[in-house]
């Protein structure tokens, strides 16, 4: 069965110790438990053998992450992680619309009273902090992903560390935190910054909806499997993961609209996004280039925080040199700089709560926002820095 014995290289063991439990019949405990499990529950696991599944578990709200499903799922990380028996960790959400909208940035934007960067006691610290421990626990893992539906912000966070990382046709992956004022963090830095030309760039600042051509054409995605082949490909007979996943696995389908984001635009994304003379670079190339996929991707980008911009673009410079704990760590310093920031509250007030899609932002442009204000938000937090555990 698919997964039902992983190569001991593939997740931390010593251990040969064989698995009996076939992926199948998990997957299926895994399904009815979905189904029936509604409830309070905003995380399903289960473990049957050598075999540990986790189950976002928020279908109405696509997925999203809560401060509680975090700390949740990192609780059943460490009692399964050192066990040598562990075989294999399959992470999914609940329901077809969606792996994992994000995170639940509406409530933490929306808290109220005082707060201190990196001071522990509110959700606008506390929610990071948790969030980054368990991706980096997840990335540990080398986690086996099914990429079902919308997979955002957090929902990247969780998976795009992992192992394997299964697209379908009905994928739409995003990083779109430059629009509510944030910048793509979750350790995706550590990703996208070493992503060839200027794709890491275009994707970050202008948070590009990527389908599963689009997705593997960036090696984000390493497999895609026609949904409705899911069910074979579960109960595949074999040992060899990566084989099975080959034999499944298929060229996507068009996207339901347009055509593929990046391979299209590919040499004008490295010419406009490739540079190293920051935002103010793109932009310049952007209407140098003058052409109507630049017009409108311009268009778009002028529409996101200048802030936001800006030390994205500061922060995949810092993530070309870094570990992948080292952007964890940065991602913290940044994420309490920024959720302290006016321009967080407002781009979810006008992209998740009114929705008006008209966000004031402060400072409006570019040139308002200085070098030493970018940064200072990755400035150490001292003692109140995020701390992992090693590898």
């Amino acid at each position: 069965m698919l997964l039902g014995r992983l190569p001991s290289s593939r997740i931390a063991s010593s251990s040969s110790h064989s698995v009996t439990l076939s992926l199948a019949r998990c997957i299926t405990h895994c399904r009815a438990m979905s189904s029936a499990g509604s409830g309070s529950s905003t995380v399903l696991t289960d473990r049957q053998g050598g075999v540990a599944t986790l189950i976002m578990n928020r279908e109405r709200a696509l997925n999203a992450l809560s401060l509680k499903m975090c700390t949740s799922m990192h609780d059943a990380l460490k009692l399964w992680l050192p066990d040598p028996s562990l075989r294999c960790l399959i992470l999914k959400g609940a329901g077809t619309k969606a792996f994992c909208a994000g995170g639940d940035v509406k409530s933490i934007a929306t808290e109220q009273g005082a707060f201190t960067p990196g001071q522990p006691g509110t959700l606008r610290c506390d929610f990071f902090r948790e969030e980054y421990k368990l991706d980096w626990a997840l990335a540990r893992a080398k986690a086996v992903s099914l990429w079902n539906g919308i997979v955002m912000g957090g929902g990247v966070g969780v998976s795009i560390h992992g192992a394997f990382r299964v697209a379908t046709e009905t994928t739409l992956w995003a990083m779109p935190e430059t629009a509510i004022g944030l910048f793509p963090d979750v350790g995706a830095s550590f990703v996208l910054a070493r992503l060839p030309g200027g794709l890491g760039a275009y994707i970050a600042l202008l948070g590009a909806r990527l389908r599963a051509c689009d997705l593997l054409y960036a090696g984000l995605a390493t497999h895609c499997v026609a949904a409705d082949r899911r069910a074979a490909l579960i109960d595949a007979d074999g040992r060899d993961v990566p084989d099975i996943l080959a034999r499944f696995s298929s060229a996507p389908p068009p996207p339901p609209k347009g055509g593929p984001v990046l391979e299209p635009h590919r040499d004008a994304i490295d010419r406009c996004f490739g540079g190293k003379n920051g935002v103010e670079g793109v932009v310049a190339a952007l209407r140098a280039e003058g052409s109507e996929w630049s017009r409108a991707t311009l268009e778009a980008l002028l529409k996101m925080s200048p802030t936001a911009l800006k030390v994205t673009h500061h922060q995949l410079s810092l993530a070309r040199g870094l570990s992948l704990r080292g952007c964890f760590v940065n991602d913290f310093r940044a994420s309490q700089r920024r959720a302290a920031a006016p321009d967080f509250v407002e781009g979810v007030r006008a992209v998740l709560v009114d929705k008006d899609g008209a966000p004031r932002w402060r400072p409006a442009a570019l040139e308002d926002v200085s070098a030493q204000d970018v940064e200072g938000h990755f400035a150490t937090l001292g003692a109140h820095d995020l701390v992992l555990p090693p590898p």
